[in-house]
């Protein structure tokens, strides 16, 4: 009898969420929740003390992410209102797992067998991903060893840059553009409503050819950013249109390389891979691991949203930012459509230092929270998907090595650790200009720190605010809309 006990108290949660989703008035509902959450709380603790551990951990990580979407679909917000049928498909799905998993509860499990299993995947996983990473660094790299045009050849160019907020780093960005030696230039600076003396700083350069554009703010339909973009584009006149951030630094032929490359491969555009001075102490350890995915799927549209160039006349013909005028990646539209003509291509040039992101890995963390709930599509399931996966992959494998004795499963563990050792290493290399050896060794933190932004940047979405530059960028993208216009 006890030990059906746990999957008992499962099927009462069951019906208790079913409850909580069809009584409408919020006093009950709000009780229906918290007994529920004791029950979640009461069969993980009974799975844990009499269950397989493996079990027990899967029902209580997706017990805790069952909960936070009970949460979150009866919170007052105005993203709760307008993904609540989200969230039903959301319990649905967590609720199949939990009775799963409750189902498996009753069943003996081997657990060496499942541990050589366990090992032997994450080493494959491992395995296929440095395949990935070394075939995307060649991909990047196979059109970047191109000759440069003669002046005569070259287009017209548009550097665009929005600014907001940006004082401190605008006066030596503005200057790093200015010493580039590329003969057709255009050089825009958008003004996106700041707070400080961006306004004045970029005025100050009118007499040396930078154009000044005052920026206007967005209604409702917007997301500030891409305003600013819109806006960038409709007074460019140049061939090609640079988008650049401020704290991203040029060479003076950076310009020329890019638009050869362009031009020489026949593509509409192109993003570059910025490099990056690795910062004494410790903060480059607690870098976002935002480039595994760019090498791993280099070929699906990735792009880099600091320096991304796009022939105007096509940028024009895809609607410029009309269509994304909410998207939080919206050069990923232009990157994903061109690159199923073979007109996009995300390259890393040749010589090390051609291109410089200046951002500390503070601004990187942050940027992560702002773009990786919305990139999972603000959906609490697929963010458990990716948290579960982070953990095994990234996580795990460090823990278990530390733990169990020494065997056949701790080999492929410590396999797969140096593995994913030497990915990081293959893609800190491609990126970073000194110092890049020593931050592989950090990689167990560097693990800690992506899962963490995965969840806080759920958390901040479902409950709380998210601040870009003096703006709370969380409600307008998650607007509801009451009700349909009549026809």
């Amino acid at each position: 009898m006890m030990s059906y006990l746990p999957l008992y108290i499962i099927v009462t949660s069951l019906f208790l969420e079913l409850l909580v989703h069809v009584v409408t008035n919020k006093k009950l509902t709000m009780i229906l929740s918290g007994i529920l959450g004791l029950l979640i709380g009461l069969y993980v603790s009974f799975v844990f003390i009499e269950g397989s551990l493996i079990v027990a951990f899967l029902l209580a990580y997706f017990s805790y992410f069952r909960f936070i979407n009970i949460l979150s679909a009866f919170s007052s917000t105005p993203r709760a209102k307008f993904f609540r049928y989200n969230h039903k498909n959301s319990s649905f799905i967590f609720c199949t797992i939990v009775l799963i998993l409750g189902t498996l509860t009753l069943i003996q499990i081997n657990s060496h067998s499942v541990l050589f299993l366990y090992s032997l995947l994450l080493l494959m996983v491992s395995a296929v991903a440095l395949f990935l990473v070394v075939a995307g660094l060649r991909r990047m790299k196979q059109f970047s060893g191109q000759t440069m045009l003669p002046d005569s050849q070259l287009p017209t160019l548009t550097v665009a840059i929005p600014a907001r907020n940006e004082s401190e780093e605008l006066t030596e960005c503005i200057e790093n553009i200015l010493s580039s030696k590329y003969p057709k230039l255009e050089i825009l600076v958008l003004d996106d409503c700041s707070q400080d003396r961006s306004a004045d700083i970029i005025k100050h350069f009118a007499h040396r050819g930078v154009r000044f554009i005052k920026g206007t703010m967005p209604d409702d339909s917007w997301l500030p950013i891409n305003h600013a973009y819109q806006q960038l584009a409709e007074h460019s006149s140049g061939d090609y249109i640079l988008f650049s951030a401020v704290g991203i630094h040029y060479n003076e032929e950076s310009f020329r390389r890019l638009v050869s490359i362009a031009k020489q491969n026949s593509v509409d555009m192109i993003s570059a891979l910025a490099h990056k001075h690795a910062s004494y102490g410790y903060g480059d350890t607690f870098r976002p691991l935002r480039y595994f995915r760019m090498f791993l799927s280099s070929s699906r549209g990735q792009v880099t949203d600091a320096a991304w160039m796009i022939k105007r006349q096509t940028m024009i013909e895809l609607g410029e930012f009309n269509g994304v005028k909410k998207a939080m990646y919206p050069e990923r539209f232009f990157a994903k459509t061109l690159s199923k003509q073979s007109s996009y291509k995300l390259v890393s040039l040749p010589v090390k230092g051609e291109i410089i992101s200046n951002r500390s890995a503070s601004y990187e963390r942050s940027q992560a929270i702002r773009k990786r709930y919305p990139f999972l599509q603000r959906d609490i399931f697929k963010a458990s998907l990716l948290l579960l996966v982070q953990l095994n992959v990234l996580i795990v494998p460090f823990v278990l090595i530390v733990l169990l004795p020494v065997s056949f499963p701790s080999l492929l563990l410590f396999f797969t650790v140096i593995t994913w050792m030497i990915i990081d290493g293959v893609i800190l290399k491609a990126r970073y200009i000194n110092y890049w050896w020593l931050l592989p060794f950090g990689l167990p933190v560097a693990a800690c720190v992506e899962i963490f932004i995965s969840h806080e940047s759920m958390r901040r979405y479902e409950f709380s605010s998210v601040d870009w530059k003096g703006r709370n960028i969380c409600l307008p993208i998650l607007e509801t809309i009451p009700r349909l216009p009549k026809l």
